[in-house]
């Protein structure tokens, strides 16, 4: 009986033993985990930063594709009025070419009253 009763004795020992360890890889578990956790959290943060950043970066080029589309577009009224203007030339050209050729004209048959 007495055999028994040590050897009862010590298996709680040994169960008091595997309790204490057991308690004390639960403990760095949960530690792990609050750890991780918080490493999450963070994560997330930057996540969130990064997200409002690049929604930041997008307004921005859309606004400078806007800018673009703005000058793209005066570039093409500049141009069309460019042509209106070369064409306004060419009519005046054509025009004093006709008036010189009226003048020459006008000359010939001045010149011919004198004589």
């Amino acid at each position: 009986m007495v055999a028994s009763m040590a050897e009862g004795s010590r298996d709680v020992q040994q169960g008091t033993e595997v309790v204490a360890r057991t308690g004390k890889a639960f403990s760095a578990i949960d530690q792990a985990i609050h750890t991780l956790v918080g490493k999450i959290k963070n994560v997330a943060e930057k996540a969130e930063d990064m997200y409002a950043g690049s929604r930041q970066v997008k307004e921005r080029v859309e606004s400078i594709a806007a800018g673009i589309e703005e000058a793209a577009a005066s570039t093409q009224q500049v141009s069309a009025s460019t042509e209106e203007q070369s064409a306004a030339v060419d009519q005046i050209s054509q025009a004093a070419r006709q008036l010189a050729a009226a003048a020459s004209n006008l000359e010939e048959a001045v010149a011919r009253f004198k004589l």
